[in-house]
């Protein structure tokens, strides 16, 4: 269950530290220890983990529907998952690094943290590209929003799943570029086998994914939560390209004439991907 935590703290140690192979080996015997650790730590809380972790979920879903939230209740279940976290000896990051960095010269220390710290500096430089790439698209979702919705009231979607914002993309594409049949079953068809690689990234993470939102350190906890998520990233970029195959060149001309501000919203790509984490995402 925490394997995968461990070989990801072993890479990124490996990397960040410049580890020998003596050096690696040392490391990986500490991380088992903490993996054994951590077991015996959340044995006899896993009740209690699995039920916050699903009262959390609701909360969150209620809250993106619109619907009346208990918020004193919301920052209880919040601050009893970072106390969990805290007390976690191999999901806790902070407290793992600093058990690793117990066994390394002072010096390999200080270079490990720099390059640590550069990481963190190229993931702020990516965010603070990230969002000035979605203030370019809020124009351009604003004019969207009418076709959507009509298209949306007109029923010219068969699939469902509209709570999804991968389906709710794929849904306003087939109506921008006006997909016949055979097209949206091959859309669907895309939409299906990404998915499916999606939600089984995200199962096989959901440790990691859970660990993130006890992280203190709100640009920590961000950052990492990025690095996790990229991979979701680059599904729904594989996803775009995929169905821009599937439009005549008719199609996209005519799409293009009818809204000259390009494709459908890709809001819903940044969305998707910033919800894989489950309904409370980085900030929470």
């Amino acid at each position: 269950m925490y394997q995968r935590a461990v070989d990801r703290y072993l890479e990124r140690f490996s990397s960040d530290y410049e580890l020998t192979d003596e050096q690696r080996e040392r490391v990986r015997a500490r991380l088992q220890e903490l993996k054994a650790k951590q077991y015996e730590y959340a044995k006899p809380r896993l009740e209690e983990i699995h039920k916050l972790r699903e009262e959390m979920i609701e909360l969150w879903h209620k809250r993106r529907e619109g619907q009346a939230v208990d918020e004193k209740r919301l920052s209880e279940v919040r601050e009893r998952m970072h106390e969990l976290w805290r007390g976690s000896p191999l999901l806790n990051h902070e407290r793992a690094t600093e058990s690793v960095e117990q066994l390394l010269p002072a010096a390999q220390v200080e270079k490990g943290r720099l390059r640590q710290q550069q990481r963190r500096d190229d993931w702020r430089r990516r965010r603070e590209e990230f969002r000035s790439r979605r203030q370019q698209q809020r124009s351009e979702r604003e004019q969207r929003a009418e076709q959507e919705e009509r298209s949306e009231r007109e029923g010219r979607w068969s699939g469902g799943g509209r709570g999804d914002p991968w389906d709710r993309y794929v849904e306003s594409f087939a109506s921008r570029y006006q997909l016949d049949e055979s097209q949206r079953v091959a859309a669907r068809s895309i939409l299906r086998t990404l998915k499916e690689r999606r939600d089984a990234y995200r199962a096989s993470h959901r440790d990691e994914f859970d660990g993130i939102r006890g992280a203190e350190d709100p640009e920590q906890r961000r950052e990492r939560y990025e690095e996790l998520n990229e991979p979701i990233e680059r599904l729904f970029d594989e996803l775009k390209d995929r169905l821009m195959k599937l439009p005549t060149s008719a199609q996209i001309a005519l799409a293009e004439q009818s809204q000259p501000t390009s494709r459908p919203a890709e809001t819903t790509s940044r969305s998707a991907a910033t919800s894989s984490s489950g309904p409370s995402g980085p900030n929470q």
